[in-house]
């Protein structure tokens, strides 16, 4: 009988031989196939294969060289540490928000907050920021229900009933019970042009309209220009604007930031800065709303 590592390495060598695929891939679908959680190498040295769960195996494999993407398959993904369910109705979250969660943390310190996100999809950031400040009270807005519930049972699983809440609703305009200290969101960025470039595995499963947005985009920025004039409506002074972008267009936001003014043509809004991911790209703005 062969071991988990064993068939571990073949499914691996497999995949490998039809895409690019991450190191641990042929692991985490026995594993899964076995339903045994990734928790311990132990499990692969010293389990046999369980030959019954071949099908079920091979029906994965299947799924993952057809380009699905392994998280949709295993129904969840990790970020900052926590496991999250995930569903084809949300983005599968990125290490890349990961610096979006860090610039909202620095700036919220361990005061106790109120935190209004714009399209929640999985709930990531929301349930990243609940529990890693415990003071914390959270209003998600979502434009899809099906994603919503996804949000609503990751940010349930990390925070407790009573400090949170995620709407259904189209924009922020129904947002009456304001201000806010922090307003975050990772909008859609990704213009048409880009989406045709995009790896198949992302554009034949990931939805689009999370990427792109319902309405014409054609540089990438229709959402930034609303964020900066709701932020302006929702915030409180001295509160803060927090986005990711695509790491090309961090400078373009940056810009449209600095020329938003208020009615009486002063800047709306001050102490604008970009951060950096793991790659040395910019990837975040955030930005103060100036008194």
């Amino acid at each position: 009988m062969a071991t988990l590592a064993e068939v571990a390495r073949e499914v691996q060598q497999r995949l490998q031989a039809v895409k690019d695929v991450a190191p641990r891939e042929g692991r985490e679908l026995v594993l899964h196939a076995m339903q045994l959680e990734d928790d311990s190498s132990i499990h692969l040295n010293n389990y046999y294969f369980d030959t019954s769960k071949a099908t079920a195996l091979e029906d994965l494999v299947a799924r993952r060289m057809g380009g699905e993407p392994l998280q949709y398959i295993l129904g969840h993904a990790w970020f900052y540490g926590r496991k999250l369910a995930v569903t084809p109705a949300v983005l599968i979250p990125r290490p890349d928000t990961e610096t979006l969660v860090e610039a909202c943390l620095q700036r919220l310190g361990g005061t106790s907050a109120r935190v209004l996100e714009l399209g929640v999809g999985s709930g990531c950031i929301g349930a990243t920021l609940l529990a890693e400040r415990p003071a914390l009270s959270y209003v998600g807005v979502e434009i899809d229900a099906a994603a919503a519930d996804v949000a609503r049972g990751n940010i349930g699983a990390y925070a407790e009933a009573g400090r949170w809440e995620v709407r259904v609703q189209d924009g922020l305009d129904a947002v009456i019970d304001g201000p806010f200290d922090m307003l975050v969101s990772n909008p859609p960025y990704v213009t048409d042009a880009e989406w045709e470039a995009l790896e198949a595995d992302v554009r034949e499963h990931e939805p689009r309209v999370a990427l792109t947005g319902g309405e014409a985009n054609p540089d990438g920025l229709l959402f930034y220009r609303r964020l900066a004039t709701w932020g302006a409506r929702t915030l409180r002074t001295g509160g803060w604007l927090c986005v990711e972008t695509g790491w090309q267009q961090t400078a373009a936001v940056q810009d449209l930031l600095q020329e938003q003014t208020t009615e009486n043509g002063t800047a709306a809004w001050t102490d604008i800065s970009i951060l950096k991911d793991l790659a040395g790209r910019g990837r975040v703005v955030c930005a103060q709303l100036a008194g």
